[in-house]
């Protein structure tokens, strides 16, 4: 509870004597949010079993022997229940083979279902010819493959016409693609108008024309090994799905023969794009090494040592293991905004070499979360489910704060503060918390003169972005008396921890000859009508 407040009741005076506020009563809010991510279960971290220092994998994707198994080919996901997955590159992944066909299932979240073509837009003549322009579409497409270190596969899908919706397109594969493209050689401009006849004159054409720049075709040849099927929104999440099959052995010199008993040197890649400008087939991929199996993950999280009593930085820290790369270690504080807020969590420092893991809750002073709190770390492995601890520790101010500065009256008025002058001095000190907003600092000034006792002033903090506090010294004079003044400020956080500046003097002087007057009876006055709490004379 804080100390106790009397407000100063005469205010005709108050420019005479101590000015009085009520400060606000602050009390931290602490918020517990549970992790929204599902398949997670919050268990109490124990004290984690002797550790032995193993370098974390790198494997890329797991393709699944799915021998004995049945995968049919139609957008439908049903099948797939038992195959590893995961996101690679935006797109969840599926890869499986048998004895005879390989087999990969992508899925991504895309709003709309777009398949606009592009366009040949004519902008006038250039030196007796025709100019052209391509105006782009927007088509969403799916590029994947294999690569066996000498030659790569790759397989596209469009949602336009420019692939049939049965088979992917193969680029540099024989046989006849599924899309006509409508450009000449160097691609500047249109060779059909949008009825497939070819153009004999573009120069008649009036500026405005605009044919299409793609056609669809039936694929044949090798350009219909790959079979594939794809749905959207089948399940109401924005969803597509697109799966693909061919056989490990197409026959045709221009297929790679795929066998996954040796996995080195192989990689796949995948990469979707929505709303590809349809200039090209061309889509962007990322390839990752393929591999088969998976060793159990791990996660341990140290005993937080005094975890009830954290009063400064905290560092924690564990061990951790998967052996496909591509996971991930994340930490959060509840309630404290830095390191979480939902959607949002830091992550920790891991040494590659060792698993061992690390991460540095920095305190500072705009927004440490005082109280009861749960301290969580969560491991994502590649391949399993989330793994979850959590550690409850109750965070303490022990710290007062901090003064970085107060003026000294004696280096002002170095003759003396003249009663003739004015009959109060105004003290000001600059305040701030490590923890607390300075509006939360509670300051009093105590001053006595001679052996007088000591009267406390609160402290007036005008600036809520600013350090300085201040209050006034009500000033008298006695003649024959030594009239030297003594002050010092005290100041303490909501919890009541508590600093105390060192002790200041100075002195009050009259003119010669001079009579206090009116500034003697104002602040004899102002001191009977102020309600100031009295302690005890501290002594020099």
């Amino acid at each position: 509870m804080k100390k106790s407040k009397i407000i100063a009741a005469i205010l005709f005076l108050a420019m005479f004597s101590s000015i009085f506020v009520v400060a606000k009563t602050y009390k931290p809010i602490i918020t517990t949010n549970a992790i929204t991510t599902p398949d997670i279960s919050d268990e109490p971290s124990v004290e984690p079993k002797a550790w032995t220092p193993k370098p974390l994998g790198n494997k890329g994707i797991w393709i699944y022997n799915n021998t004995g198994g049945a995968i049919t080919t139609d957008g439908d996901l049903s099948d797939w229940a038992t195959i590893p997955r995961d996101v690679f590159g935006g797109v969840t992944v599926y890869l499986a083979y048998d004895a005879s066909n390989v087999y990969v299932a992508c899925t991504w979240q895309d709003s709309t279902e777009d398949d606009a073509l592009s366009h040949w837009n004519k902008t006038g003549m250039l030196n007796g010819s025709a100019v052209w322009e391509q105006l782009a579409g927007a088509d969403d497409m799916l590029a994947i493959g294999f690569d066996n270190g000498t030659y790569k596969d790759t397989w596209v899908w469009t949602r336009s016409i420019r692939t049939d919706g049965a088979h992917a397109y193969e680029p540099g594969d024989a046989g006849t693609k599924p899309f006509l493209r409508n450009a000449d050689v160097n691609i500047t401009k249109p060779i059909y108008d949008n009825s497939t006849n070819p153009i004999v004159d573009d120069t008649v054409l009036p500026n405005g024309t605009v044919y299409v720049g793609w056609f669809a075709q039936a694929p044949t040849g090798s350009q219909t090994d790959v079979s594939l099927a794809y749905t959207y929104n089948a399940t109401g999440h924005e969803m597509y799905v697109v799966e693909f099959s061919r056989a490990l052995d197409t026959g045709n010199p221009d297929d790679i023969v795929l066998n996954f008993t040796d996995l080195t040197g192989q990689s796949f890649f995948v990469g979707a794009a929505n709303k590809q400008d349809c200039l090209s087939m061309d889509v962007a991929t990322t390839a990752f090494s393929l591999a088969e199996g998976n060793e159990a993950a791990s996660l341990t999280f140290d005993i937080i040592p005094n975890a009830n009593n954290v009063d400064g930085a905290l560092l924690i820290h564990g061990t951790v293991y998967d052996d496909y790369a591509g996971w991930e270690l994340t930490v959060y504080l509840d309630g404290w905004s830095t390191t979480y807020y939902p959607g949002y969590y830091d992550e920790a420092d891991v040494n590659l070499a060792t698993g061992n893991w690390s991460y540095l809750f920095f305190y500072d002073q705009w927004d440490m979360p005082l109280g009861d709190d749960k301290v969580h770390v969560v491991f994502y492995p590649k391949y399993e489910a989330p793994i979850q601890f959590y550690q409850n520790v109750t965070i303490v101010d022990k710290e007062a704060p901090q003064i970085l500065g107060i003026v000294d009256l004696a280096e002002r008025y170095p003759d003396g503060v003249s009663i003739n002058e004015t009959t109060y001095v105004t003290v000001t000190v600059g305040l701030q918390d490590n923890y607390w907003e300075r509006d939360d600092i509670e300051a009093h000034l105590y001053s006595y003169k001679d052996d007088d006792v000591a009267l406390m002033t609160p402290m007036v903090h005008f600036d809520p972005f600013g350090t300085t506090f201040s209050a006034n010294i009500t000033l008298t004079y006695t003649p024959g008396a030594p009239n030297e003044y003594t002050y010092f400020v005290d100041a303490f956080d909501p919890v009541l921890n508590k600093v105390l500046s060192q002790k200041f003097y100075f002195k009050v002087v009259a003119e010669v000859g001079a009579t206090p007057g009116f500034g003697f009876i104002a602040a004899i006055v102002g001191l009977l009508g102020a309600s100031v709490i009295i302690y005890k004379k501290y002594k020099k």
